[in-house]
């Protein structure tokens, strides 16, 4: 996972509501993250980096953008899918070991993301929805240990589907949470998405792992 460990997180702790309204008490990321990596003290976000394992819910999560990254970008996974233009999209997580369209399904677009699913905001969830019948993969998220955090996810898609039901459209995301697809024959590899890449160095970096600040 692309933030495990806390790596290329950065926490704007001035952003955080008990920095900005002192009479406010927000726990909700603390409450949320799987790894209990998130503590609040004296109306500030601490991040315990060895507990954090690289999910992303706090992204997707935090109502005033308290979690950054300059690595992270989720409107290229929205780019991506619009640029695949395919009806049916399936989308995988970073941890995914098999993110490949079953040879039945070479049709299909396919996107996987450094993250958890879970790391994906209500807003990027609605605009997938709009260009295409997304399936979610979850059939590796039975023993993953941010399992929890698909609870957020669920919640994260059906506001989006309630969005785009206002606007006027249709919707269909679905989940696939068994293996059987992944068992036949491996044809398309899905897409690397939701890195921030500015140059073709910036991208042998982050597949290197490496901090693109690190060489200068």
């Amino acid at each position: 996972m692309l933030f495990k460990n806390g790596n290329y997180m950065e926490v704007n702790t001035i952003r955080c509501l008990n920095q900005l309204h002192q009479d406010v008490e927000c726990q909700h990321c603390v409450k949320n993250c799987p790894g209990e990596a998130l503590v609040l003290m004296n109306h500030e976000i601490y991040l315990i980096q060895d507990n954090c394992l690289g999910c992303g819910l706090c992204f997707s999560d935090c109502p005033t953008q308290v979690f950054t990254s300059k690595q992270w970008d989720e409107t290229t996974i929205v780019a991506d899918v619009k640029e695949q233009g395919a009806k049916e999209t399936q989308i995988f997580c970073g941890n995914h070991s098999t993110p490949y369209l079953a040879k039945g399904e070479k049709h299909k677009g396919a996107i996987q993301i450094p993250t958890c699913l879970s790391s994906i905001s209500k807003g990027a969830w609605y605009e997938i929805g709009l260009l295409t019948e997304a399936e979610l993969r979850l059939d590796e998220c039975e023993n993953c240990p941010i399992k929890s955090s698909l609870e957020r996810m669920n919640l994260a898609v059906e506001t989006a589907m309630e969005w785009i039901n206002a606007s006027g459209y249709t919707s269909e995301f679905s989940y696939i949470e068994t293996a059987e697809k992944a068992k036949r024959r491996k044809r398309l590899q899905a897409t690397t998405s939701g890195l921030r890449v500015t140059s073709r160095r910036d991208l042998f970096l982050s597949l290197m792992g490496r901090d693109n600040e690190s060489d200068g």
